[in-house]
């Protein structure tokens, strides 16, 4: 699900090694966040999650349908 969030937010400046901080920062701006005020909340990091989970969710989708086609 990294690679999908890694997606989501191209912008977001992800280093070599990602850890648990760059991928809260990744939800929150998903969630509407911004930088400059202060630490996200939980309810911008809840937004930012079900956006993640809705993108997940399509993707599997997609994939299980491209194989039934095939």
């Amino acid at each position: 699900m990294i690679e999908l969030l890694q997606e989501l937010a191209p912008d977001w400046k992800w280093p070599e090694t990602v850890k648990v901080r760059d991928v809260c920062g990744a939800i929150a701006k998903l969630g509407g966040h911004l930088k400059h005020n202060g630490r996200p909340g939980w309810l911008t990091l809840m937004r930012g999650f079900k956006k993640l989970l809705m993108a997940d969710e399509g993707w599997r989708l997609a994939i299980k349908k491209r194989g039934d086609k095939s």
